[in-house]
């Protein structure tokens, strides 16, 4: 059996300065069961800053689907921590 790579089922546009701002998840995925809402916005993932896509990209390479990564999101004006299990690619 070959190993999945891991995404973050959901579509996110670049807030320049920001983060990564997020438009839709993916109904019924794990992303959406971990708590990732449309409007909050990624700025980091397993601890690293993720003001662009391929930062969010580069902290994605080599994670598996299923795996938990870390998020740190802003909503409401204040920082938000959780996991987010990952969905196959």
């Amino acid at each position: 059996m070959t190993a999945t790579p891991g995404r973050i089922a959901a579509k996110y546009h670049q807030d320049f300065g920001h983060g990564l701002k997020v438009e839709s998840v993916e109904k019924g995925s794990n992303t959406a069961k971990s708590g990732l809402l449309v409007g909050d916005i990624i700025i980091k993932v397993d601890g690293k800053p993720t003001a662009l896509k391929k930062e969010e990209t580069a902290a994605l390479v080599g994670k598996l689907a299923g795996n938990p990564v870390s998020l740190v999101v802003k909503r409401d004006g204040h920082q938000t921590a959780f996991n987010v299990i990952l969905d196959p690619a």
